[in-house]
């Protein structure tokens, strides 16, 4: 938890995303002045979401059709309409089935992600070659 607002962990939904990276929530929500960050995903969810205390709505996540391509689209619809201050973070590829798995098991492979705790237990199950 931030002081400034909460968001899962980096790399839950999004393994690539570094410390680093997982900074600019807390920037958005405490320099910028947003009440909701996210991080949009290539299949029309996100992978990282960061929301204000005081922003916590109920109605920003009934009703979302959620395992669908709209749920980032409802999200920022429903952020609009009650107001909320939205930042969004570049797009990017998170795992949700045995096909993202396999895609990132390739970014890995390749050196174009970094993610050294989910190679080694990708490595383990023997999904990944050790470097």
């Amino acid at each position: 938890m931030a002081a400034s607002g909460a968001w899962w962990p980096p790399g839950s939904d999004h393994p690539g995303l570094d410390a680093h990276g997982s900074r600019r929530p807390s920037q958005a929500l405490g320099e910028d002045g947003a009440d909701l960050v996210l991080g949009p995903a290539e299949d029309g969810g996100y992978y990282l979401l960061a929301l204000r205390p005081a922003a916590v709505r109920e109605e920003l996540f009934e009703e979302i059709p959620w395992s669908t391509g709209r749920v980032l689209e409802e999200t920022l619809e429903r952020a609009d309409r009650i107001g909320l201050e939205t930042r969004l973070l570049p797009t990017a590829a998170d795992v949700d089935t045995a096909e993202d798995l396999a895609a990132l098991v390739g970014r890995l492979a390749a050196g174009e992600t970094r993610s050294p705790a989910t190679a080694r237990l990708l490595a383990r199950w023997g999904r990944l070659e050790t470097p």
